[in-house]
């Protein structure tokens, strides 16, 4: 059985590096889920390759069945291994272990995914392990690393054979380079799984002699680092919620990256993402104690995405903490607030799927928020036994212009049950029946912004009305307000800014029941 192994182990070499030449860019376009494990196995003391090695490889789950994966590989004349895991799964992970003459276990768990941010998975796992057995008395062996603060590209190689006669050092670089250098650096042009080969030669008891080692090295097309944080509901870790990850590309627009559920300290971790700009969102779960109380929450403490403190993703970080902000008391009544949430065609109102997870916020009249809710699996929501009074309700999804509705509670008028909300193309369309707003003020484009001493806001009403121009920092409060009379039409309207410290701000317009709101950012 051994035999058959290492005669097929040749031809999986060949066929691992053309899928690689070739195939490396298909992974994202065509939905193939394949991960590529190799990686080499060698004697700790003197370096030479270990031959006919078992390598385990097991995943708890690779498609949606969660269906378990395990197999043993032997290691071929020059120590490497190969296996190619099939998965339906957009992530997961796999652990890659190996015992040495003592039986002592080292094992690498690692961590794939498959988004359009990510092209490939390939993974090179190393082992160096204790077998006593003597090498040839010369043994070449080196090992690689990235060179620090430099591009994914560039690598230092190190020799480490262990001779201290050799005369002459020779690098296959596996890119069509070589080096005669000890100790050499080396910019890789393109991203690939490389086999890199080190040559020696060194006079021994008077006769020359000659050893060659080759290692895999893998430059991935983008650079993966891990994160994840703490949330906290007041002082205490949360007991169940769930984190987003968010990318933002260079249009400012938020991709949906990944999910995931805090652990019983309060902690989520993302793992294997590529560099770039990003965002996360904590909110609890609706078993959660928390869940209406204390509020959704952006990374740096922020109740809407607009204020979201960006992260620049380029090593891996734990520290991503996350405090969830807290709603008032709402007065318990016998009133309701309820809807449903959908994505659609906002041109002909047509509802083509619920929309789950989509996050609403009760403020009270003044504009302090009260509570939050998110909608289920069918795209419902509700606030129910709340008090009689004036309320706005928000809607707050990632990258979408944030729309309010203004409803008025009363002995009369005690359940809201019919707000139809569509998400399509960019915008959130909400209405509600025998509640429709004719003579409202919409808000355009602010500028500068940044701004200085003033900013200049374009407005525009389908009639005569009165509205209010708000101004509220990163925690929601209230800074300055504006009371003016809008013209039908076209208006631009400045504003003072000239008493605000450099920061992030909120321009909040209300006008005839509804709120429109955009982000300000001020820089002296």
């Amino acid at each position: 059985m051994k035999q058959n192994r290492l005669f097929f182990l040749p031809f999986l070499t060949a066929f691992l590096l053309l899928f690689i030449i070739s195939g490396t860019n298909s992974f994202a376009s065509n939905n193939t889920r394949k991960v590529l494990i190799t990686g080499k196995v060698t004697n700790s003391d003197y370096g030479n390759p270990v031959a006919n090695h078992e390598i385990y490889i097991i995943s708890e789950s690779v498609n949606n069945q969660n269906a378990s994966y395990f197999k043993t590989i032997l290691t071929d004349e020059e120590g490497f291994y190969y296996d190619t895991l099939t998965t339906s799964l957009n992530k997961g992970s796999f652990l890659v272990y190996t015992y040495d003459y003592n039986n002592k276990i080292q094992e690498k768990k690692h961590y794939f995914r498959f988004i359009e941010l990510s092209a490939s998975n390939i993974f090179v796992t190393n082992f160096s392990i204790y077998m006593p057995f003597q090498a040839e008395q010369l043994q070449a062996r080196f090992k690689y690393s990235q060179r620090n603060n430099e591009s994914r590209f560039s690598f230092r190689f190190t020799d480490l054979s262990n001779n201290e006669n050799i005369s002459s050092w020779h690098w296959d670089f596996g890119d069509g380079n070589e080096s005669t250098e000890k100790n050499p650096d080396h910019i890789f042009a393109t991203s690939g799984l490389y086999k890199v080969k080190l040559t020696v030669a060194a006079q021994i008891f008077g006769k020359q002699k000659i050893s060659s080692i080759s290692m895999y090295l893998y430059v991935s097309e983008q650079s993966y680092f891990h994160m994840g944080g703490h949330c906290f509901a007041e002082y205490f870790p949360i007991d169940k919620g769930k984190a987003f990850l968010y990318f933002i590309d260079e249009y400012q627009k938020f991709i949906p990256v990944d999910t995931a559920t805090f652990d019983t300290l309060g902690y989520y971790y993302f793992y294997e993402i590529p560099e770039g700009e990003y965002c996360i969102k904590v909110q609890p779960e609706i078993t959660s104690e928390y869940y209406g109380t204390m509020l959704p929450t952006y990374y740096g403490d922020k109740v809407f995405w607009e204020m979201a403190v960006h992260i620049s993703h380029h090593q891996t970080n734990w520290e991503y903490d996350i405090h969830l902000a807290e709603g008032h008391d709402t007065n318990l009544g016998k009133c309701n607030i309820s809807g449903n949430v959908a994505y659609g065609d906002t041109l002909s109102s047509s509802r083509i799927s619920p929309a789950k997870g989509v996050d609403f916020f009760l403020l009270n009249e003044e504009g302090s928020i009260l509570s939050s809710h998110y909608s289920d699996e069918k795209g419902n929501f509700s606030f129910e036994k709340i008090a009689s009074g004036n309320y706005w309700l928000t809607v707050d999804v990632p990258g979408f212009e944030r729309k309010t509705k203004f409803i008025e509670l009363n002995d009369e008028n005690t359940d809201v049950s019919n707000l139809e909300i569509i998400i399509e193309n960019g915008d959130v369309n909400m209405s509600v029946e025998n509640n429709v707003f004719s003579n409202f003020s919409t808000l355009g484009k602010i500028y500068p912004n940044p701004a200085r001493d003033e900013v200049n806001i374009e407005l525009s009403a389908t009639a005569n009305s009165s509205l209010t121009i708000e101004i509220l920092d990163s925690q929601g409060r209230l800074l300055q307000t504006e009371n003016m009379v809008l013209q039908e039409g076209n208006t631009t309207v400045k504003l003072s800014t000239s008493s605000l410290k450099s920061g992030n701000y909120l321009i909040m317009v209300k006008s005839e029941g509804k709120i429109s709101g955009k982000p300000l950012i001020v820089s002296k």
